[in-house]
């Protein structure tokens, strides 16, 4: 049995504006959900339509990513692939990490060798510029460090150097899902 969710998206202001309706198919039992929504008024993303006298409210785009189990941890993790590569790992999400770091079973240690203080004392790691794409296409760029000895099972782990490019992250732990709000 498949489904279908139908977004109606509107706005009542003085400007043109455009409503949009999106179909996006789902199977119930589908192991990964993606839903992304734009609108626009007047051509013109309405993010970019805020008024700074009567402080009217926005619509953002809003991607929901499906939190992934990580038995062995107990952490929220995401779907993601580095620099557009097919493999898939889980990202986990730390938002008590200040830097985004990958295993160097995942990317090789090149770059710059720099020195990241942890809760354990002073590592030394490469940096190197990623693009990470987080769910089914939330596409980003970022600086990583490269570090040895992580935790076994944790390939990724994203810090808070990724997560401020959104205007929030929202864990729905009742949904398992992970909202990023841009």
């Amino acid at each position: 049995m498949r489904f279908a969710l139908s977004i109606l998206l509107f706005s009542a202001t003085a400007a043109n504006i455009t409503a949009q309706t999106a179909r996006v198919p789902f199977h119930p039992m589908a192991d990964r959900a993606h839903i992304s929504v734009d609108a626009t008024v007047d051509g013109k993303p309405v993010e970019s339509l805020i008024d700074p006298v009567t402080g009217a409210q926005k619509i953002n785009k809003v991607t929901a990513v499906r939190m992934e189990d990580d038995p062995d941890h107990k952490m929220v993790g995401v779907s993601c692939r580095i620099n557009a590569g097919r493999r898939r790992y889980i990202c986990v999400i730390d938002s008590g990490a200040t830097n985004t770091i990958i295993s160097d079973r995942v990317l090789k240690a090149q770059g710059p060798l720099v020195e990241m203080t942890t809760g354990n004392g002073v590592v030394r790691v490469h940096l190197r510029e990623v693009s990470l794409t987080i769910g089914d296409g939330l596409n980003l760029k970022s600086k990583a460090f490269v570090q040895s000895m992580m935790l076994p099972g944790v390939d990724i782990l994203v810090g808070q150097d990724v997560l401020r490019q959104f205007r929030s992250v929202i864990f729905n732990y009742e949904t398992r899902q992970v909202d990023f709000q841009q």
